[in-house]
């Protein structure tokens, strides 16, 4: 199926805004329901496996001491087929990228570490480095086609490109749309031609009148459009790329995984 022409790409020639279908697949539940009660950041292998994280905020220290735990998720069977040991460096953990090139985890810290990421060994699950990056981030993800990281400017919904290195690459900011200010950011993930920025609508959800939203841009830098889903009153946390599928991972006493089929209005 990864080898099929993105069906994502042919609907945005036809339509800026795209709705879709969501079907929630299974529920991974909290490792420790009275501890760890928080999924953060997350991805998948584009394969077969998602690593997700699970949270203790520790609100005293501004979560410069939450506790963390990974898990490996089958997607085929739903079940944990590994956990990591609890992180006590991670901090909010927003989102995580997968590299196949050198099958590491990047986590992304976000709060209060915002220029901070730490490098995992994606079988063992265990931390090699931490990096000190040039830029607060909230999100990231890489491409293998692309060899390149796309991540999320703090304070912004921008992006930029950095090399396989973690090395920003000039002039590479990707100023983002204003139809979704509204919105809080989560995670991204990416395609060989898309990049999807999960968006939570908190203030919609104020309001009465809640709306899922993902903004999509290109490799090229460019805006394309906004996908919008409908998974009930629960959080999105990150969103990932699985056999040319897209599914988002949400807030769910747990972590819930929806698979999201975009299609026309």
């Amino acid at each position: 199926m990864s080898e099929l022409k993105n069906p994502r790409v042919e609907l945005f020639k036809q339509a800026e805004v795209l709705t879709s279908d969501s079907e929630l697949l299974f529920t991974v539940p909290r490792p420790d329901p009275e501890f760890l009660r928080e999924n953060q950041g997350g991805c998948s292998d584009r394969k077969k496996y998602y690593y997700q994280t699970f949270m203790h905020r520790d609100r005293e220290s501004n979560e410069e001491n939450n506790v963390c735990r990974i898990a490996k998720i089958d997607m085929e069977s739903g079940g944990v087929v590994q956990w990591s040991g609890d992180y006590h460096t991670l901090n909010h953990s927003n989102d995580i990228a997968y590299n196949p090139n050198k099958n590491i985890l990047v986590v992304c810290h976000n709060n209060p570490n915002k220029y901070r990421v730490t490098i995992i060994d994606a079988d063992t699950l265990e931390p090699i480095e931490v990096r000190e990056l040039d830029m607060k981030i909230y999100s990231i993800d890489y491409n293998a086609k692309q060899d390149k990281y796309v991540v999320g400017l703090s304070g912004s919904q921008d992006l930029m490109f950095l090399d396989s290195d973690l090395k920003p690459i000039e002039g590479s900011r990707i100023t983002a749309t204003d139809k979704t200010q509204r919105y809080t950011t989560q995670g991204i993930c990416s395609d060989e031609e898309l990049i999807y920025c999960v968006l939570w609508d908190g203030k919609g959800y104020r309001m009465g009148c809640l709306q899922g939203a993902a903004t999509v841009y290109s490799w090229e830098g460019k805006y394309v459009g906004i996908i919008e889903y409908d998974i009930g009153v629960r959080e999105p946390e990150n969103i990932s790329v699985i056999n040319n599928e897209l599914y988002i991972c949400a807030g769910n006493k747990g972590a819930g995984y929806f698979r999201i089929n975009p299609k026309l209005k």
